[in-house]
Protein backbone atom coordinates (compact mmCIF):
# COMPACT_ATOMS: atom_id res chain seq x y z
CA UNK A 1 0.00 0.00 0.00
CA UNK A 2 2.99 2.43 0.84
CA UNK A 3 4.79 1.64 -2.07
CA UNK A 4 1.11 2.24 -4.64
CA UNK A 5 0.84 5.31 -3.06
CA UNK A 6 4.40 6.59 -3.36
CA UNK A 7 4.21 6.05 -7.14
CA UNK A 8 0.54 7.60 -6.81
CA UNK A 9 2.26 10.88 -5.24
CA UNK A 10 5.20 11.23 -8.15
CA UNK A 11 3.86 10.58 -11.31
CA UNK A 12 0.17 11.52 -10.77
CA UNK A 13 -1.22 8.61 -12.49
CA UNK A 14 -4.39 6.69 -11.30
CA UNK A 15 -3.97 2.96 -10.45
CA UNK A 16 -6.37 -0.04 -10.20
CA UNK A 17 -5.61 -2.21 -7.54
CA UNK A 18 -8.16 -5.54 -7.78
CA UNK A 19 -9.68 -6.57 -4.85
CA UNK A 20 -11.11 -9.88 -3.51
CA UNK A 21 -13.79 -10.06 -1.53
CA UNK A 22 -13.46 -13.88 0.60
CA UNK A 23 -16.79 -14.62 2.74
CA UNK A 24 -15.79 -15.62 6.49
CA UNK A 25 -16.05 -18.94 8.18
CA UNK A 26 -18.34 -18.88 11.19
CA UNK A 27 -17.25 -21.48 14.37
CA UNK A 28 -19.96 -22.81 16.42
CA UNK A 29 -18.04 -23.76 19.44
CA UNK A 30 -19.39 -26.23 22.44
CA UNK A 31 -16.98 -26.97 25.40
CA UNK A 32 -17.61 -29.97 27.26
CA UNK A 33 -16.28 -30.30 30.71
CA UNK A 34 -16.46 -34.49 31.52
CA UNK A 35 -15.81 -34.32 35.13
CA UNK A 36 -18.94 -32.04 35.16
CA UNK A 37 -20.57 -34.34 32.43
CA UNK A 38 -22.07 -32.19 30.05
CA UNK A 39 -21.95 -28.45 28.54
CA UNK A 40 -19.49 -26.04 30.92
CA UNK A 41 -17.74 -22.57 30.82
CA UNK A 42 -14.44 -22.11 29.31
CA UNK A 43 -11.46 -19.76 28.54
CA UNK A 44 -11.35 -19.71 24.60
CA UNK A 45 -8.43 -18.49 22.22
CA UNK A 46 -9.51 -18.95 18.49
CA UNK A 47 -6.70 -17.41 16.19
CA UNK A 48 -7.00 -17.23 12.60
CA UNK A 49 -5.11 -17.74 9.14
CA UNK A 50 -3.70 -14.27 9.86
CA UNK A 51 -2.63 -14.71 13.19
CA UNK A 52 -4.91 -12.57 14.86
CA UNK A 53 -7.45 -13.35 17.28
CA UNK A 54 -10.98 -13.28 16.86
CA UNK A 55 -13.85 -13.52 20.18
CA UNK A 56 -17.29 -14.93 20.40
CA UNK A 57 -19.99 -12.78 19.47
CA UNK A 58 -21.86 -13.66 22.93
CA UNK A 59 -20.11 -11.37 25.23
CA UNK A 60 -18.10 -9.07 22.39
CA UNK A 61 -19.90 -5.74 23.84
CA UNK A 62 -18.88 -6.52 27.43
CA UNK A 63 -15.34 -4.76 28.07
CA UNK A 64 -15.23 -6.19 31.69
CA UNK A 65 -14.62 -9.64 30.25
CA UNK A 66 -12.82 -8.21 27.50
CA UNK A 67 -10.23 -5.59 28.15
CA UNK A 68 -8.23 -4.68 31.40
CA UNK A 69 -6.95 -1.67 33.12
CA UNK A 70 -3.19 -1.13 33.31
CA UNK A 71 -2.80 0.06 36.48
CA UNK A 72 0.63 1.72 36.41
CA UNK A 73 -1.08 4.83 33.90
CA UNK A 74 -3.79 5.53 36.88
CA UNK A 75 -3.80 8.93 35.76
CA UNK A 76 -3.96 8.43 31.90
CA UNK A 77 -6.13 5.25 32.26
CA UNK A 78 -5.04 2.59 29.38
CA UNK A 79 -6.89 -0.81 28.65
CA UNK A 80 -5.44 -3.38 26.92
CA UNK A 81 -7.23 -6.23 24.65
CA UNK A 82 -7.73 -9.81 26.14
CA UNK A 83 -6.71 -12.51 23.19
CA UNK A 84 -8.85 -14.77 24.55
CA UNK A 85 -12.91 -14.66 26.00
CA UNK A 86 -15.02 -16.39 28.29
CA UNK A 87 -17.43 -18.81 27.21
CA UNK A 88 -20.53 -20.33 29.15
CA UNK A 89 -20.89 -23.49 26.85
CA UNK A 90 -21.56 -22.46 23.81
CA UNK A 91 -19.83 -19.77 21.18
CA UNK A 92 -19.96 -18.22 17.49
CA UNK A 93 -16.70 -16.95 16.03
CA UNK A 94 -16.42 -15.46 12.42
CA UNK A 95 -13.22 -16.12 11.17
CA UNK A 96 -11.01 -16.02 7.73
CA UNK A 97 -11.13 -18.99 5.79
CA UNK A 98 -7.58 -21.09 5.86
CA UNK A 99 -5.99 -23.16 9.15
CA UNK A 100 -7.52 -21.65 12.52
CA UNK A 101 -6.46 -22.93 16.32
CA UNK A 102 -8.75 -22.57 18.71
CA UNK A 103 -7.80 -23.28 22.52
CA UNK A 104 -9.85 -24.34 25.83
CA UNK A 105 -8.17 -23.37 29.04
CA UNK A 106 -9.79 -24.08 32.16
CA UNK A 107 -7.45 -23.63 35.69
CA UNK A 108 -4.55 -25.01 36.13
CA UNK A 109 -6.23 -28.70 37.36
CA UNK A 110 -7.08 -29.07 33.55
CA UNK A 111 -4.76 -29.69 30.59
CA UNK A 112 -4.88 -27.42 27.91
CA UNK A 113 -7.36 -28.66 24.70
CA UNK A 114 -6.19 -27.40 21.33
CA UNK A 115 -7.55 -28.49 17.80
CA UNK A 116 -6.51 -27.31 14.32
CA UNK A 117 -9.39 -27.20 11.77
CA UNK A 118 -9.03 -25.86 8.29
CA UNK A 119 -12.12 -23.87 7.41
CA UNK A 120 -13.49 -22.66 3.91
CA UNK A 121 -14.95 -19.28 2.62
CA UNK A 122 -18.83 -19.15 3.84
CA UNK A 123 -17.99 -22.99 5.75
CA UNK A 124 -20.34 -22.82 8.92
CA UNK A 125 -18.22 -25.65 10.82
CA UNK A 126 -19.48 -26.94 14.76
CA UNK A 127 -16.63 -27.72 16.83
CA UNK A 128 -16.57 -29.74 20.49
CA UNK A 129 -13.58 -29.03 22.79
CA UNK A 130 -13.51 -31.46 25.70
CA UNK A 131 -11.61 -31.15 29.22
CA UNK A 132 -11.41 -33.37 31.87
CA UNK A 133 -9.83 -32.58 35.47
CA UNK A 134 -6.38 -34.30 35.70
CA UNK A 135 -6.07 -33.95 39.18
CA UNK A 136 -8.54 -32.61 42.08
CA UNK A 137 -7.24 -30.79 44.47
CA UNK A 138 -10.97 -30.31 46.50
CA UNK A 139 -9.98 -34.20 47.30
CA UNK A 140 -6.81 -33.94 47.97
CA UNK A 141 -8.23 -30.94 51.02
CA UNK A 142 -7.07 -27.52 48.78
CA UNK A 143 -9.68 -25.15 47.35
CA UNK A 144 -8.65 -23.03 44.47
CA UNK A 145 -9.67 -19.27 45.42
CA UNK A 146 -8.31 -15.64 44.83
CA UNK A 147 -9.00 -13.14 47.59
CA UNK A 148 -9.03 -9.96 45.67
CA UNK A 149 -11.67 -9.49 42.85
CA UNK A 150 -13.41 -6.35 42.32
CA UNK A 151 -16.24 -7.60 40.37
CA UNK A 152 -17.44 -3.99 39.05
CA UNK A 153 -17.22 -2.36 35.50
CA UNK A 154 -13.87 -0.95 34.12
CA UNK A 155 -14.74 2.16 35.24
CA UNK A 156 -15.04 0.71 39.14
CA UNK A 157 -17.60 2.52 39.86
CA UNK A 158 -20.90 0.76 38.94
CA UNK A 159 -21.29 -2.91 39.77
CA UNK A 160 -20.67 -5.70 37.08
CA UNK A 161 -23.59 -8.59 37.32
CA UNK A 162 -22.53 -11.85 39.94
CA UNK A 163 -24.11 -14.10 37.27
CA UNK A 164 -20.92 -13.10 35.19
CA UNK A 165 -18.75 -14.12 37.94
CA UNK A 166 -20.42 -17.17 38.39
CA UNK A 167 -19.55 -17.91 34.73
CA UNK A 168 -16.00 -16.53 34.73
CA UNK A 169 -15.97 -18.45 38.02
CA UNK A 170 -16.59 -21.97 36.53
CA UNK A 171 -14.73 -21.39 33.61
CA UNK A 172 -11.54 -20.61 35.57
CA UNK A 173 -12.04 -23.09 37.78
CA UNK A 174 -12.03 -20.85 40.68
CA UNK A 175 -14.04 -22.19 43.34
CA UNK A 176 -13.77 -19.79 46.08
CA UNK A 177 -13.97 -16.05 44.93
CA UNK A 178 -13.55 -13.20 47.37
CA UNK A 179 -15.38 -9.95 46.11
CA UNK A 180 -14.22 -6.86 47.59
CA UNK A 181 -15.51 -3.92 48.68
CA UNK A 182 -13.51 -0.26 48.33
CA UNK A 183 -14.15 3.65 48.59
CA UNK A 184 -12.66 5.81 46.25
CA UNK A 185 -13.25 9.21 47.77
CA UNK A 186 -10.93 11.54 46.07
CA UNK A 187 -10.59 12.69 42.50
CA UNK A 188 -13.04 12.91 39.45
CA UNK A 189 -15.48 10.17 40.82
CA UNK A 190 -16.05 9.25 44.48
CA UNK A 191 -17.40 5.92 44.94
CA UNK A 192 -18.24 2.63 46.93
CA UNK A 193 -18.33 -0.62 45.02
CA UNK A 194 -18.46 -3.20 44.43
CA UNK A 195 -21.96 -3.48 46.57
CA UNK A 196 -24.05 -6.84 45.24
CA UNK A 197 -24.21 -8.30 48.76
CA UNK A 198 -23.09 -7.26 52.55
CA UNK A 199 -20.70 -8.74 53.85
CA UNK A 200 -20.50 -12.36 54.14
CA UNK A 201 -22.28 -14.72 51.74
CA UNK A 202 -23.44 -13.91 48.38
CA UNK A 203 -27.09 -15.78 48.66
CA UNK A 204 -27.83 -17.64 45.24
CA UNK A 205 -23.70 -17.68 44.36
CA UNK A 206 -22.63 -20.41 47.37
CA UNK A 207 -22.95 -24.21 46.88
CA UNK A 208 -20.88 -26.66 47.92
CA UNK A 209 -18.79 -26.47 44.78
CA UNK A 210 -18.64 -22.93 43.94
CA UNK A 211 -18.49 -19.93 46.61
CA UNK A 212 -19.13 -16.25 46.23
CA UNK A 213 -18.22 -13.78 49.40
CA UNK A 214 -18.34 -10.45 49.83
CA UNK A 215 -15.64 -8.58 51.78
CA UNK A 216 -13.43 -5.76 52.44
CA UNK A 217 -10.29 -3.87 50.44
CA UNK A 218 -9.50 -1.16 53.71
CA UNK A 219 -7.13 1.40 51.55
CA UNK A 220 -4.16 3.81 52.83
CA UNK A 221 -2.33 4.91 49.71
CA UNK A 222 0.62 6.43 51.14
CA UNK A 223 1.84 4.81 53.94
CA UNK A 224 0.08 1.77 55.99
CA UNK A 225 -0.88 0.10 52.45
CA UNK A 226 -3.83 -1.76 51.54
CA UNK A 227 -5.24 -4.68 53.64
CA UNK A 228 -7.97 -7.56 52.44
CA UNK A 229 -10.45 -8.24 54.89
CA UNK A 230 -12.09 -11.90 54.74
CA UNK A 231 -15.13 -13.47 56.39
CA UNK A 232 -16.32 -10.30 58.30
CA UNK A 233 -19.59 -9.61 59.25
CA UNK A 234 -20.02 -5.77 58.00
CA UNK A 235 -18.10 -3.36 56.43
CA UNK A 236 -15.11 -1.27 58.44
CA UNK A 237 -15.37 2.21 58.66
CA UNK A 238 -13.90 4.36 56.92
CA UNK A 239 -12.74 1.80 54.61
CA UNK A 240 -10.25 4.17 52.79
CA UNK A 241 -7.74 7.26 54.71
CA UNK A 242 -5.23 9.43 54.19
CA UNK A 243 -4.47 11.32 51.00
CA UNK A 244 -6.05 9.48 47.72
CA UNK A 245 -8.54 7.05 48.44
CA UNK A 246 -9.31 8.20 51.96
CA UNK A 247 -9.85 12.08 50.66
CA UNK A 248 -8.11 14.76 49.06
CA UNK A 249 -4.68 15.85 50.41
CA UNK A 250 -4.36 16.91 54.16
CA UNK A 251 -6.82 13.74 54.85
CA UNK A 252 -5.66 12.46 58.06
CA UNK A 253 -3.58 8.58 57.85
CA UNK A 254 -6.32 7.57 60.74
CA UNK A 255 -7.46 5.44 62.36
CA UNK A 256 -4.53 3.53 61.55
CA UNK A 257 -4.64 -0.33 59.80
CA UNK A 258 -3.59 -1.86 63.35
CA UNK A 259 -7.21 -0.50 64.68
CA UNK A 260 -8.74 -1.65 61.69
CA UNK A 261 -6.98 -5.35 62.04
CA UNK A 262 -8.47 -5.44 65.58
CA UNK A 263 -12.28 -4.69 64.30
CA UNK A 264 -11.76 -7.52 61.99
CA UNK A 265 -10.66 -9.91 64.30
CA UNK A 266 -13.01 -9.24 66.73
CA UNK A 267 -16.06 -9.90 63.63
CA UNK A 268 -13.85 -13.45 63.64
CA UNK A 269 -12.09 -12.29 60.08
CA UNK A 270 -8.97 -12.85 58.58
CA UNK A 271 -6.79 -9.69 57.23
CA UNK A 272 -3.77 -10.21 54.80
CA UNK A 273 -1.97 -7.48 52.87
CA UNK A 274 -3.46 -6.98 48.73
CA UNK A 275 -0.78 -6.19 46.88
CA UNK A 276 2.33 -4.83 48.75
CA UNK A 277 2.07 -1.60 50.79
CA UNK A 278 0.91 1.10 49.12
CA UNK A 279 -1.02 0.65 45.86
CA UNK A 280 2.41 1.34 43.24
CA UNK A 281 5.21 1.52 45.38
CA UNK A 282 6.01 -0.17 49.00
CA UNK A 283 6.26 1.38 52.34
CA UNK A 284 8.89 1.09 55.23
CA UNK A 285 5.42 1.35 57.79
CA UNK A 286 4.76 -2.60 58.34
CA UNK A 287 0.60 -3.03 58.85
Amino acid sequence: ILSVFEALTETGRDVSLPIGLVPPALVKGTLIEASEGGVWPGRVYVQGSDSFYRFGKQFADNVTLSEKQLLQFPQRPRNYKLPFFYSDGFFEVEIPPGETILTLERGFEHPVVRERVDLAPGEIREVTLRSSREIDMKSLGWISGDTHIHWAKNWWSENEDLDLLAMVQRAEDLRVANNLTLLQNSGPQIFTAPTQFPMGPAPGYCGPEYHIQMGEEYRNDDFYGHLIFLGIQELIEPISTGRGSGGPPGTLDYPTNRWAIGECHDQGGLNIEAHGLGPFHRSDVPC
